[in-house]
């Protein structure tokens, strides 16, 4: 695992991981803004959409 959270975001999104940055962005920089701006960037029909979209109501 990587140990610095922004690389790790970056990695996870590089390759489409997007439940590792999500649990990243939530469990450890517990910043919303950041994880807005990861759904901006996700396509809509990945199934992680819909947890961040729920993570952020």
């Amino acid at each position: 695992m990587i140990p610095d959270p922004d690389k790790r975001i970056y990695f996870a999104e590089k390759f489409q991981n997007f439940d590792v940055a999500i649990d990243t962005i939530v469990n450890i920089l517990r910043d919303r803004l950041q994880l807005e701006n990861l759904r901006r960037r996700m396509p809509h029909d990945h199934p992680a959409f819909n947890k961040a979209t729920s993570l952020l109501e």
